[in-house]
């Protein structure tokens, strides 16, 4: 999951479009909640409209999983469910964010739909639907509210539109998902951060086994490869400063580092993760992780 900026996708979005979207909200409001559902679905189009907006904000990446356009059928999420809610049945859904832009998601159809299946025919209950787990259910709002107020909810699921919650999952070098914060001691409460990661790799589906394969291959394997050559390079330029040919081969390493880490590669978390794993073993890689640091900050 990488950080995507609001106002990268608030840039985007014309005033014709917000016109749509009040008019979409006006027609239902006074709806009753037996007929709001499909009015509601009926408008669909309004969302839709800015798919291609959020594709580009992303570079085509699922804003949950970080995989390009190649596995989904791509699709808007409400990240609060429209019409309704997995864990709270007699919630109507947050359906007076139906139209609002910044309840809208890009993501595949692996990390948004419940499926029986994964891709490759496995078993798996993965998927968000129409979950929004609460911290305290008695927190839920259940009607039209000021923004402002919805802070109170404190959801459970992290949201690749707050930087705070990319930061709490990270990878192995094998290329699975695992919270940030360490796991909690026996006999000890997690801590509301490993929760908010651990549920949603569950709901998010990020531990897919397609997934964990691709990191694996894409990531893990390739940064390893470049890792092994890079540090021969910077063995060779220990011994001698000037030696050009090591030079040019170890600059060729750590530019390749460096677009794996940019926020347009697939993955681009993942091999943050993976490389930070190696900065022992690799001291020179802190010159990767901290140029893709100060580039973030400076944008």
């Amino acid at each position: 999951m990488r950080y995507i900026n609001p106002d990268r996708v608030r840039e985007k979005i014309s005033q014709e479009w917000h016109q749509k979207s009040a008019q979409a909200l006006e027609k239902i409001k006074n709806l009753p909640p037996e007929e709001r559902a499909e009015a509601i679905n009926k408008l669909s189009h309004v969302w839709t409209e800015l798919k291609d907006k959020l594709h580009d904000v992303s570079h085509g990446k699922c804003w949950y999983c970080e995989t390009k356009d190649v596995r989904h059928d791509d699709e808007i999420d409400h990240w609060r469910p429209k019409n309704a809610v997995m864990e709270c049945p007699e919630h109507p859904g947050y359906w007076w964010l139906a139209f609002d832009w910044q309840n809208f998601r890009y993501v595949c159809v692996f990390c948004n739909q419940k499926r029986k299946k994964d891709k490759s025919g496995r078993p798996d209950e993965g998927g968000k639907g129409t979950s929004f787990p609460l911290f305290n259910e008695r927190q839920r709002i259940s009607d039209v509210c000021h923004k402002i107020e919805l802070r109170r909810e404190r959801p459970v699921l992290l949201d690749p539109m707050v930087l705070f919650d990319t930061r709490l999952l990270k990878f192995d070098t094998e290329g699975e998902c695992h919270p940030a914060k360490a796991a909690p001691s026996e006999g000890v409460a997690p801590s509301n951060e490993y929760t908010r990661a651990e549920k949603s790799i569950e709901v998010y589906h990020l531990n897919a086994h397609d997934l964990i394969e691709k990191r694996r291959t894409t990531i893990c394997n390739r940064v390893q490869q470049l890792l092994d050559e890079g540090d021969g390079y910077y063995y060779c330029l220990e011994q001698l400063p000037d030696d050009l040919a090591a030079s040019a081969g170890y600059e060729n390493v750590i530019n390749k580092l460096r677009y794996m880490l940019d926020e347009q590669h697939e993955y681009s978390e993942a091999a943050r993760s993976v490389l930070r794993f190696y900065r022992k073993q690799y001291p020179w890689v802190n010159e990767v992780l901290d140029d893709a640091l100060d580039y973030e900050e400076a944008s």
